[in-house]
């Protein structure tokens, strides 16, 4: 209720109400930290409050409603057996076709039941339907969500009530717990207990290029930042555009800037120590990694603003630019394109050593209509033969460490060479909380406008505390 309740607060009366409520911050020292009037930290507290307090009466109303028409229900229709629903946000090219791919051993295993994709574009939108459908308490029967703080927000920290089933009982009869990497497995653990499936590991630290643009031009992949900026000064030169991107969703321009040009500027571990609030806003790496993040904003496509991710991809595949920084999962998008493209995909720039990665776990909701058939649906995520069946379409390599590679491309049997001598560490999206991410979300939008580094590092000054292994928000390994 809370995390719905405060989506829909502008950012910055967010801000000032989170600094007062949760934090027990006086309206002078919030008015300090911030550099506005005492006055204006006093109005965006009163509008919070407002904004709440019509929230809640709308809640209410609705969870009155509800609780009436499930007493006035038939109860056996609630129990009835039937298809189990899966929410997802993967509906781009790549996407797709894996969760086709995925669902059709499920069909093959249950040819009498069938599964209910409710797959929502954009990651924004399926998470806020998430929230809604959970809060009312009326879930799917499992959902699309990262491993790490993504999913163990729904798992409970502090007093928030535990809205997931564990799945002990599912690892012990599938023999699971011996056939993920335990770094993994700790990303869907919480007080020793397992509450979802991983179904992939997606690096989001891959530089993807066009191979015939970048041989035309005699110019190699760069493996270094300076390399990046070099060959992105000489295709600029040459007409060239050098990089796609699309921002229309923000977390695109995070992802680049922390999980890809901070990895390059100050390794692995200080990215890991960062976002686990052990370093601090005003250090010098964060403003080189924003500089770094300008020159390559400066050569990039002058629509970036309206383009999504895979708008950003399909421009690299026209031939529309020379290069995108993206998760691997641009290789789905790529590899199921209607034209073949001749991509190369490294590691980021720079970043090379230190593996970045994202796992796309499922669960089993307290409250799920269809149980038995989400548990059936479960046992197939976790399988070998679903893994190996969704992973090579996905554009990732498969969560489990028994799979069979040979049915995977070079490119993929690379990154799972990658993953497993490499250092291994988690995206934001595992171990830092929403609250923090989507403030850090809407600062990137405005850096990629203004090009104002102080803006970043005030907003993310503005939410350090959040980070702290103390705060009970974020997630640390």
């Amino acid at each position: 209720m809370l995390e719905e309740a405060l989506a829909a607060l502008p950012g910055d009366v967010r801000l000032v109400f989170l600094l007062f409520e949760l934090h027990e911050m006086p309206v002078a020292d919030i008015a300090g930290r911030l550099g506005v009037p005492e006055g204006t930290v006093a109005s965006r507290l009163r509008r919070a409050r407002l904004i709440l307090g019509e929230w809640t009466d709308r809640f209410t109303a609705v969870a009155s409603f509800e609780h009436a028409r499930a007493r006035t229900s038939d109860s056996s229709a609630q129990v009835e057996a039937g298809d189990p629903e899966v929410l997802s946000w993967w509906v781009s090219r790549g996407e797709s076709e894996a969760l086709l791919a995925l669902l059709g051993v499920y069909n093959r295993a249950h040819p009498r039941t069938s599964v209910v994709s409710a797959a929502v574009s954009g990651t924004p939108f399926a998470r806020k339907q998430l929230r809604s459908r959970m809060t009312r308490g009326r879930p799917p029967d499992t959902f699309q969500v990262n491993g790490g703080t993504d999913l163990l927000s729904w798992v409970g920290y502090g007093a928030v009530r535990e809205r997931m089933e564990p799945l002990d009982f599912l690892f012990s009869s599938e023999g699971w717990r011996s056939v993920f990497p335990p770094d993994v497995l700790e990303l869907v653990s919480h007080s020793g207990r397992l509450y979802a499936v991983p179904v992939d590991i997606h690096r989001t630290n891959t530089l993807f290029f066009n191979r015939r643009t970048l041989a035309r031009q005699g110019l190699a992949p760069p493996t270094t930042l300076q390399d990046l900026h070099l060959v992105a000064a000489e295709l600029r030169a040459r007409g060239i555009v050098p990089f796609s991107i699309g921002y229309k969703d923000p977390w695109t321009l995070t992802m680049l800037a922390f999980e890809n040009v901070m990895v390059a500027v100050a390794g692995g571990d200080y990215y890991r120590d960062f976002f686990s609030g052990k370093r601090s806003a005003d250090d010098p790496e964060l403003y080189a990694t924003l500089g770094h993040v300008a020159r390559i904003l400066d050569h990039s496509n002058a629509d970036a603003a309206s383009l999504g991710w895979d708008g950003a991809v399909e421009r690299l595949s026209t031939g529309g630019a020379a290069m995108t920084i993206m998760g691997d999962w641009a290789k789905g998008y790529l590899i199921n394109s209607r034209a073949p493209l001749d991509f190369g995909e490294i590691p980021s720039p720079g970043a090379g050593g230190a593996f970045v990665f994202a796992t796309d776990t499922f669960g089993l909701p307290k409250r799920a209509s269809q149980r038995a058939g989400a548990i059936d649906l479960l046992k197939v995520f976790g399988s070998k033969e679903g893994q190996d069946a969704f992973n090579p379409l996905k554009g990732s390599i498969p969560a489990r460490t028994d799979a069979d590679l040979s049915r995977y491309d070079p490119l993929a049997q690379a990154t799972a060479r990658d993953f497993w001598e490499s250092r291994r560490y988690p995206s934001l999206a595992s171990i830092a909380s929403s609250t923090f991410t989507q403030a850090l979300d809407t600062a990137m939008a405005m850096f990629a406008r203004d090009r104002n580094a102080d803006a970043v590092v005030d907003a993310i000054r503005a939410h350090y505390d959040l980070l702290s292994p103390s705060s009970g928000r974020g997630f640390v390994l």
